[in-house]
Order: structure tokens, then C-alpha cells, then sequence
């Protein structure tokens, strides 16, 4: 349904790109043959490891786990690392699998865009093509100057969402082993 109503929606409205990310749930890879059909190139933007871990992150069991590593989307089922069991997991392997078989990124994406060097370090590990990833770092400019120390007693704000995968128990952890 997502691919028939993009089909239609590119008719009558002619984009010269389209910038795509986090597609999986609300709309599905399928739109991406249907860009491609259009001749509409597609730059597929990375926010997570969706395409080379079936459950996104990289993450099993509050563990840094690359099993799926070389496509081995199976390993999401047998690990258990997906938060949703191993029936929807099985799902989310299959969909890798027919997404890989059929080439579907491959194919119908011009660039991908990497949140970092590692990122697209990854994929390539992965036998992605590095000359079709490039990276757009996130805007945040740094300085190169350290900053001066903070006072001991100082808060600390974290924006973000509060699952395993962001580290924040780990920063926890150390902020206990510091004081």
C-alpha cells in the first residue's frame, strides 16, 4: 500500500530527491523500488544499524553484540536480543533476508548518508560500498579547547532516551567510581 500511494503521490508532485530515513515501520522498504521506478534518487539517511542488525543497535542484553555481523540475521532469533521475543525477531530476520537477497538497498539507494566515521566503517566491514556512504556529522561544533573544570557538586543534564543501548548506566557507573 505505502509503494502504491508514493507512486501516486510522485505523479502529481515531481521531487528532484528524496531524502528517506526510518522507514521501516510506518512505511516499508518497498517505497524505495518505487522511487527507483520513478527515477527519483534516493538518499537514505542512517540513524541506527537497522540494515546490518535486524534488532537496530547492536545491542544484546545490555551488550555491545555484532552476531549478525556479515549478514547473519538468524542470530537475532537464536541470541534473543531483540526486546520483543523471538516471533517478532523472526519477522525482523526475514525481512533482512528478502531485503538482501533482493538487493534492495543496494539498488535503489544513490548515498547514503553515515552519522559518523564509524558508521560507515561498519557497513563497509559489512562488504558495503564505501564510495556510496558519505558522512554528515551531526552540527554540534567543538571547541578545541578544553573546557575548565567543573565544580564537583556540578549537575549534569542527559537528553535522551533512556535505553540500554545509550550508555547512560555505563556513565552512571563511572560517575560512582569518580566521587
Amino acid at each position: 500500500e505505502a509503494r502504491t500511494r508514493l507512486g501516486r503521490l510522485i505523479q502529481n508532485f515531481r521531487p528532484d530527491v528524496a531524502h528517506v530515513r526510518n522507514i521501516y515501520h510506518h512505511l516499508s522498504p518497498s517505497i524505495l523500488w518505487e522511487l527507483k521506478a520513478q527515477g527519483v534518487p534516493v538518499i537514505y539517511h542512517l540513524n541506527d544499524f537497522k540494515l546490518l542488525c535486524p534488532s537496530y543497535n547492536f545491542v544484546s542484553h545490555g551488550r555491545a553484540c555484532e552476531c549478525c555481523r556479515g549478514g547473519e540475521f538468524w542470530r537475532v532469533v537464536t541470541e534473543g536480543c531483540y526486546h520483543g521475543g523471538r516471533g517478532p525477531a523472526l519477522v525482523l530476520a526475514a525481512e533482512a533476508y528478502v531485503h538482501k537477497w533482493l538487493r534492495t538497498y543496494q539498488k535503489c539507494v544513490d548515498r547514503f548518508l553515515a552519522p559518523s566515521e564509524f558508521v560507515r566503517n561498519k557497513l563497509v566491514e559489512n562488504g558495503w560500498n564505501r564510495e556510496k556512504i558519505d558522512v554528515l556529522h551531526h552540527f554540534q561544533t567543538l571547541s578545541t579547547a578544553a573546557p575548565p573544570p567543573a565544580p564537583p557538586d556540578a549537575p549534569i543534564l542527559y537528553f535522551g532516551r533512556l535505553s540500554a543501548e545509550k550508555g547512560v548506566s555505563d556513565l552512571l557507573r563511572a560517575m560512582r567510581r569518580i566521587s
